[in-house]
């Protein structure tokens, strides 16, 4: 940015090429190191959870979750499309679809899913699984 001033004073055209490429370089550095936090609000931490997605989940299956709000970096880090249900939408996807669904549930009374499979747990989570309804 020094240099790209320096190149203003002496009314050189080289400073517009030479001040993008220090902000693309600046802006870089910054969305790789530790301080670049791309999701505000967080309150649970979303790469073990999307680990756990990622490791028992099919590529490309959808995963309901009764988080109250949409997490993007949970998209992004399970590589799946995870979609917020509420309680009673999530009983009916448990009751009424034919093919393997899976939810991404914190353990609660209200939310009971008969014949479920526990794959796996973390940060306070569940993942939780019905493969087909039963005949």
């Amino acid at each position: 940015m020094t240099f790209a001033r320096f190149l203003v004073v002496r009314r050189d055209a080289q400073f517009i090429p030479i001040l993008f490429w220090g902000m693309y370089v600046s802006l870089l550095l910054f969305v790789t190191s530790d301080r670049w936090i791309w999701e505000l609000n967080e309150d649970y931490p979303v790469q073990p959870v999307a680990e756990m997605i990622r490791s028992h989940t099919p590529t490309g299956q959808i995963v309901y979750t009764s988080h109250p709000y949409n997490r993007p970096s949970l998209n992004f880090y399970s590589d799946r499309q995870v979609v917020v249900a509420n309680s009673i939408e999530l009983q009916q996807y448990w009751q009424h679809w034919d093919v393997p669904v899976y939810f991404l549930v914190q353990p609660s009374p209200e939310l009971k899913f008969e014949d479920g499979r526990i794959l796996g747990e973390t940060s306070g989570w569940q993942l939780i699984t019905r493969h087909g309804r039963k005949v």
